[in-house]
């Protein structure tokens, strides 16, 4: 639309022009000297110099629709130190010419992946603007607001069905080249609805840019296997979001919105329609899940293996599963604060350690909607190490008892100091460097003559559930004997 105006006679002391925008119906011009600005009803569309005397109207570059009536005016607003606007000026109402053809429905007919359908119906151009037949190439494009778009088909009726496409997750956009004369319709994206999930509830918003007017707009629902209700009626386009509160948790939920509306063009009378594809969404408990109830086995018998068995309570439902994983918590000891784990699906873990089997541990569950629940009560368990050792060695070269070493393996110990003392308190021999110790008798690099002798161990352990129990003193005696007795 190109508008034109007289220059304002008050447009040196004018900032600048507003341009309103009124769609379909113009309003009353009743005179109230009191009343100056926009009138009601009238949307600002652009401003202006105070001096300009022309505007051309493409509704921001997405242009202007066929099928509708515009009206304009005009309000100037003036500069310091008065400031304030001007009365309106007179309504100035047109529309475009009929000379491409016009939509009066999009329906989503199929909602898919892959096999999805979409039905469109339009008007075609009136005939005293362009001679028939007509010959239409309908496009299509990707999103709601698209800049490229490709051919669907070459075809003279006045509807079509779309297929093979995805219309679960893509939106699209269509638009009609008349071939006739080179000119494009209007474009119309398909609605789009979008439902959410919560405790017994699903919100639900939608949005749409038809060029008709909109009248109302219809909500349908089925819940599970059942069948499409109406379940809500809005009139206008002024609401787009509604909350269904009438539904219960786990059961699977569909959706999809009709809006209907006409155009305003005496040659358009027919109730133009859309529906959006259908939604679906799973209402769930959202509240914290319970706290699992935990049992640790440690050692589990096997004095060659560090290994906690842990295993806990499954909060699944099987019939309506809230749960997406458990955390698993751990400390080394209980001086010692519970430091994220890992996270799992199963309701079993087994913890290796490679050098101790002490530790706590908590669980506790996360729901599907990211919301964490109460830790499960610490447990903790102690290793099972093992160290002891003899009061005997007789060094005489057989082969049996010749050096001083712990019995068996020993389990869990990282560090031993090792000091022996004879009788009178002298330090004859000292080893830190291996925990079986492994001595011979000797001292200073001589043998210690056969006698009883004092020894302390310092046995510093990998880890403990008491942090204290970490080191231990073992004081004991052993008896030497050198000459093969």
């Amino acid at each position: 639309m190109t508008l034109n105006w007289a220059q304002y006679l008050c447009s040196a002391n004018t900032s600048v022009i507003n341009i309103y925008r009124r769609s379909c119906d113009s309003v009353s011009t009743v005179s109230n000297a009191c009343k100056t600005g926009a009138l009601s009803g009238y949307t600002l569309v652009a401003s202006v110099a105070g001096n300009a005397t022309s505007f051309v109207d493409n509704n921001s570059g997405k242009g202007l629709n066929r099928g509708i009536s515009y009206c304009y005016i005009l309000v100037a607003e003036f500069k310091a130190p008065g400031y304030g606007e001007s009365y309106p000026s007179d309504q100035v109402c047109a529309e475009l010419n009929q000379d491409v053809p016009v939509f009066s429905s999009i329906l989503v007919q199929n909602t898919s992946l892959t096999n999805g359908q979409i039905f469109l119906n339009w008007y075609p151009p009136l005939s005293t603007l362009v001679t028939a037949p007509y010959n239409y190439m309908l496009q299509r494009g990707t999103g709601t607001n698209p800049t490229v778009f490709t051919n669907v088909a070459s075809i003279t009726d006045t509807f079509y069905t779309d297929t093979n496409l995805d219309t679960k997750d893509t939106l699209y956009s269509y638009r009609i080249l008349l071939v006739n004369n080179g000119l494009y319709s209007s474009v119309i994206p398909m609605g789009d609805l979008n439902a959410v999930a919560g405790n017994a509830s699903v919100s639900l918003s939608w949005i749409y840019g038809t060029p008709w007017t909109t009248d109302s707009v219809r909500l349908y629902r089925k819940i599970n296997s059942g069948s499409f209700i109406e379940i809500k009626s809005f009139a206008g386009n002024t609401i787009t979001s509604y909350t269904d509160k009438a539904v219960a948790n786990c059961d699977t939920v569909y959706y999809y919105f009709q809006q209907y509306g006409m155009y305003c063009d005496k040659n358009l009378l027919n109730i133009a329609i859309q529906n959006s594809a259908i939604d679906s969404v799973r209402p769930m408990d959202t509240s914290p899940p319970m706290a699992p109830l935990l049992t640790v086995k440690g050692c589990n018998g096997d004095t060659s293996i560090y290994k906690d068995l842990l295993n806990w309570t499954n909060l699944a439902n099987p019939k309506c599963n809230t749960i997406d994983h458990y955390t698993i918590y751990f400390a080394p000891n209980t001086s010692s604060s519970l430091n994220n784990l890992l996270k799992t699906n199963d309701t079993a873990y087994t913890y290796l350690n490679h050098n101790t089997t002490a530790g706590c541990f908590a669980v506790s569950a996360t729901n599907l909607f990211g919301v964490e629940g109460a830790l499960s009560q610490t447990v903790c368990v102690d290793d099972c190490p093992f160290y002891e050792l003899p009061n005997l060695i007789t060094v005489n070269g057989d082969g049996k008892n010749d050096v001083f070493q712990p019995h068996y393996y020993p389990r869990g110990v990282q560090h031993v100091n090792f000091y022996v003392y004879n009788r009178w308190g002298d330090l004859v021999y000292f080893n830190d460097q291996d925990i079986n110790i492994n001595w011979n008798g000797s001292s200073n690099g001589g043998q210690v003559s056969d006698g009883i002798y004092y020894f302390l161990a310092e046995v510093t352990y990998y880890g403990r559930e008491n942090e204290k129990d970490n080191l231990r003193k073992i004081k004991g005696w052993v008896q030497v004997i050198t000459g093969g007795r």
